[in-house]
């Protein structure tokens, strides 16, 4: 429900005025949804000679955001190729986040580089994390696997764990992961 200027908006569960917090929150809100939509992607490629290759893909996104609350995905595909055993497999699943911002220390976001190349394996993407405040509970997820629809509750999860492809993109969604936390926890549930 808005109201003019100046107003307060509601959102479930909370209040958010229209201040300054309330459109530094939805800046924030909508930069998440943008970086992850656009670059939000982690590779990890396993090889054994020419005996085994998995790829390994999970592309993130924000599939509803409503004030604080998020939800996020991370949909996994993984290929696999075994040419002497002359097969080849491909599975899809998704790993389902409740982030509720309100619970995040702005404090606590990192930004780490990709793992150096391996021997056998090696990643693309730089990890973005945010962790929740010691004393509030933990952040719910599941997964899904897609070609059976079966779905199962993960164990709560200390923080928010996301990827993308540059450095820059990584620095800018660690920057708005701290604005979207600082606005919440300066809006708090009555």
């Amino acid at each position: 429900m808005t109201a003019a200027a100046g107003c307060l908006v509601l959102t479930a569960p909370r209040l958010i005025s229209q201040g300054a917090q309330g459109q530094k929150l939805q800046q924030g809100v909508d930069q998440i949804k943008q970086i992850l939509s656009k670059d939000g992607l982690y590779t990890r490629t396993t090889k054994s000679g020419d005996q085994y290759k998995s790829v390994m893909e999970r592309k993130f996104e924000v599939t509803s955001a409503n004030g604080c609350q998020m939800v996020v995905t991370s949909n996994i595909h993984v290929h696999t190729e075994m040419p002497a055993q002359n097969k080849v497999t491909d599975r899809s699943s998704a790993e389902v986040y409740h982030p509720d911002f309100s619970a995040f220390n702005p404090t606590s976001v990192i930004v780490e580089d990709p793992q150096p190349p391996q021997p056998t394996w090696e990643t693309t993407g730089y990890l973005v994390r945010i962790a929740i405040e010691a004393g509030k509970p933990p952040m719910k997820a599941s997964t899904r696997i897609q070609q059976t629809n079966e779905e199962h509750d993960l164990p709560p999860l200390p923080t928010l764990a996301v990827y993308v492809k540059t450095r820059e993109q990584a620095d800018r969604l660690a920057k708005a992961f701290a604005q979207v936390a600082t606005a919440c926890r300066a809006n708090p549930a009555p």
